[in-house]
C-alpha cells in the first residue's frame, strides 16, 4: 500500500479524519474535533508531515499527522485516522511514519479504545511508555484556597524537586526554567514536597505534571490553580490510582477515558 504526503487537506480528507477523530474507539490524541483538527492537518500539511492512504478507488482509506524536531531526536504522531479495523491501513501509515522519523524517538498517543492502531503499533515494535486517565473540568466555578503560585523568587527550590520527580518528561526542569513565563507552578512545603505545573492557553488549560504526597496535599495543588483560571476546561492525564487522579475527581473532574502513549526508539 502506498501512502503518500499530502501538501494540502482536501475536503474529503478532512471528512474523513473528523469521523474517526468523533469516536473513542478510533480516536488519537491530542484530542481535536472541528476547526481545531482542521487548522492541525492544515498546519502539518505545510510543514510535510501530513500522510495520507488511498483505497482502491482513489478515496482516502487512513491518514496521519505528525511533526519531527531532528535537532532534539523527537517525533510525535498529531492524529492517527483509520476506520476501526483497517488495521493494514494503521500499519502502512504509522510504518512510513516510523521511517521519515528515523534517527528519532517516535511517540504515538491513543485513546486505550483504540484496539485497531494499538495493534498496529505493537506489530511495528512501539512499546507502552505511560497509561493514564484523561480527565477534564468543564464549565464549572472552581473553589478557592490552596497552594500559591510560584514566582520566580522560590523557582531554583522548585526545580530540585521537578528534577526529582519528573526526571524522563519532554518539560524538564531546563526547559520549564528557560520557558518560565508560559508556565503556571504552584508547590507546597520548604523544601518542595508537593508541586502541580500547567499552562493556560485561550480557552483551556492542562495540567502537565502533578506530584504530591497525599489526597489532601493534590487537592491544595488544584484548588489554588483552579482558583486563577476563568472557567477554562482544564485537562489532567493524571496517573491510575493516584492521589492527583483522586484529588481531582473529588473536585469534579470527569474521567473521559484511557490516554496510552506509545514510544519507539527510531535509531
Amino acid at each position: 500500500m502506498e501512502v503518500s504526503r499530502e501538501s494540502a487537506v482536501t475536503e474529503e480528507l478532512l471528512r474523513f479524519a473528523q469521523e474517526t477523530a468523533g469516536r473513542r474507539r478510533t480516536a488519537s490524541y491530542p484530542l481535536l474535533t472541528g476547526r481545531a483538527l482542521e487548522a492541525e492537518l492544515e498546519r502539518r500539511a505545510g510543514e510535510g508531515g501530513l500522510l495520507r492512504l488511498a483505497g482502491e478507488g482513489g478515496e482516502t482509506r487512513g491518514a496521519l499527522s505528525f511533526f519531527a524536531l531532528p535537532e532534539e531526536a523527537y517525533a510525535q504522531t498529531t492524529g492517527v485516522f483509520v476506520r476501526e479495523g483497517d488495521s493494514a491501513a494503521a500499519r502502512a501509515l504509522l510504518g512510513r511514519c516510523a521511517e521519515l522519523c528515523r534517527g528519532c524517538e517516535l511517540l504515538a498517543g491513543l485513546a486505550g479504545e483504540n484496539g485497531t492502531a494499538s495493534a498496529a503499533l505493537a506489530d511495528l515494535g512501539f512499546e507502552v511508555c505511560e497509561r493514564s486517565s484523561h480527565l477534564e473540568l468543564s464549565g464549572r466555578a472552581p473553589g478557592g484556597g490552596g497552594a500559591a503560585r510560584l514566582g520566580r523568587a522560590g523557582l531554583e527550590e522548585y526545580l530540585r524537586f521537578h528534577r526529582a520527580q519528573f526526571p524522563d518528561i519532554w518539560w524538564n526542569a531546563e526547559r520549564l526554567a528557560a520557558d518560565f513565563d508560559t508556565w503556571r507552578i504552584y508547590a507546597l512545603g520548604s523544601p518542595v514536597h508537593s508541586g502541580l505545573f500547567l499552562r493556560a492557553c485561550g480557552d483551556g488549560a492542562e495540567i502537565f505534571g502533578l506530584a504530591a504526597r497525599d489526597v489532601s496535599t493534590a487537592r491544595d495543588l488544584l484548588s489554588g490553580a483552579l482558583a486563577e483560571l476563568s472557567g477554562e476546561t482544564v485537562t489532567y492525564m493524571a496517573p491510575p490510582g493516584s492521589a492527583g487522579e483522586a484529588a481531582a475527581l473529588s473536585l469534579g473532574f470527569d474521567a473521559l477515558g484511557e490516554y496510552v502513549c506509545w514510544r519507539y526508539e527510531n535509531a
